[in-house]
Formats: structure tokens, sequence, C-alpha cells
């Protein structure tokens, strides 16, 4: 698996897990707000994580 797609399923992982916790926390199981930010870890995981590495990598090499 690449380096990308494994950092999209950690930020699935972790943003689940924080859903989990705030409905707990609330009292009630809504599992569209579970599945909501879930993709959205993934996104944030396999998108904004990569460039931003990408980004600190190359300011690193010069």
């Amino acid at each position: 698996m690449s380096a990308r797609l494994l950092k999209g399923l950690l930020g699935a992982a972790v943003f689940a897990v924080i859903s989990l916790i705030i409905n707990l926390i609330m009292g009630s199981m809504d599992w569209n707000h579970l599945i909501g930010t879930t993709i959205g870890g993934f996104v944030v995981g396999f998108f904004f994580i990569s460039f931003t590495s990408r980004k600190s990598q190359s300011k690193k090499q010069d």
C-alpha cells in the first residue's frame, strides 16, 4: 500500500474515533455523523496531509 493511502486510512480511523467519543458524550448515536466524519477523515488524510508533507519536504531540501 502506498503511504498516501495509509495516511487516508489513518485519518478515517482517527476521525471515526473522535466522532464516536462525541456521540457518546452527547448521548445519542447518529450514524450519518459517523459516516460523514469517517469519509471526511479519509479525504483529509489522503489529500491534505499528503500535500502539506510534500511541501514541507521540498522546503527542507532548499
